[in-house]
């Protein structure tokens, strides 16, 4: 007959058995060994483990770390695998290369020099649009111009007429503002010029609209608005008359070039090309007459010279210049120019 000791007495047991199985130290909880005593304090736990302290942990060492249930691996700050951190590279920013020229950037592949670069202007994959880069800069790729005509068109031919049809339309639109200065000009050169404007803008389908300025103080304010100047032979004026005239411009007129605006000065052997030497935006001097000689074109590229035959007949009161650099359009057979074309970026 079973007692209620003997009832007592299994629970215990089976209490100390499954408390022993939990930790680690029976092979099953109905072992024979266990059933009675519980678990020997020598067993070792599933690992092997060789002292109870592996197997049995108190609450303060459970806060400490060690292997959890549920999220595993992980513990504390103790516990848990090593101390390092592992080493997390995946937002580690690629290193580029060094160029050995230190003036140059490493730039999609290459070493460039971003100052006069247009695809890297600046800075890389900066791209100009014009594809002018000048100081780290874009530019706009529209240029001023300053146009010297050794012409002075008191007599006048086709030829001469488009090179100054070209020189008014070298400005973009379909309608040209052009200041024009009349000065000391002889009336029939004055006539002959827009006549040979005029003729040009209806044979391309443009226009140009005349602004006369009623003196000289008046030019500067008309150039805030207007495309180009066109200042007709001074037939009237000496050379240092027209050098003081283009000092008396000279901030107006670098203004207006760099606003991409066009200056063109006629000039026959008079001396109105020191209006550009006095505004200090072209140095030239008078050279031979070269009226009744036969002129080639130099630089078929310039838009002055579109359109210009190769070879023409310099009319009456033609002249050609010295102590110039600007770019020649024009020149006699000797090489003097007779039109030049400076454009300023």
């Amino acid at each position: 007959m079973t007692t209620r000791g003997d009832i007592v007495r299994a629970l215990l047991a089976l209490g100390l058995a499954s408390a022993a199985w939990l930790s680690g130290g029976c092979d099953s909880i109905v072992s024979a060994d266990c059933s009675e005593i519980g678990c020997p304090p020598e067993s070792g736990g599933p690992d092997g483990g060789s002292d109870d302290h592996d197997r049995f942990t108190t609450g303060d060492d459970q806060n400490q770390g060690g292997g959890g249930g549920g999220g595993g691996g992980g513990g504390g700050d103790a516990g848990g695998g090593s101390d390092a951190a592992p080493v997390d590279m995946t937002d580690a920013a690629p290193v580029d290369p060094t160029c050995e020229d230190e003036t140059l950037e490493w730039c999609l592949g290459e070493c460039v020099d971003t100052t006069d670069d247009p695809m890297n202007c600046g800075e890389c994959a900066n791209e100009c649009e014009s594809g002018i880069c000048e100081d780290s800069t874009c530019l706009d790729g529209i240029s001023g111009h300053v146009v010297l005509i050794g012409h002075d068109f008191q007599d006048k031919n086709l030829a001469i007429g488009r090179v100054l049809g070209n020189a008014v339309f070298l400005e973009l639109g379909n309608t040209v503002d052009v200041v024009t200065y009349r000065g000391t000009a002889d009336a029939d050169a004055l006539a002959n010029a827009n006549q040979a404007i005029t003729t040009y803008s209806a044979a391309i389908g443009r226009t140009w609209n005349r602004i006369p300025a009623t003196s000289a103080d008046a030019v500067p304010s008309l150039l805030a608005t207007a495309d180009a100047l066109l200042v007709y032979a001074q037939e009237g004026s000496t050379p240092e008359e027209m050098n003081a005239l283009g000092a008396s411009w000279a901030t107006a007129l670098a203004d207006f070039v760099e606003r991409n605006g066009t200056i063109i000065i006629l000039a026959g052997g008079e001396g109105s090309e020191q209006i550009l030497v006095g505004a200090q935006l072209m140095d030239a001097a008078p050279g031979p007459t070269v009226s009744g000689e036969v002129v080639a074109v130099a630089n078929g590229s310039d838009a002055v010279a579109t359109s210009v035959p190769l070879h023409y007949l310099a009319p009456s009161a033609s002249a050609s210049f010295t102590a110039t650099t600007a770019p020649v359009v024009v020149q006699t057979d000797a090489g003097d120019p007779v039109v030049l074309h400076r454009a300023i970026y």
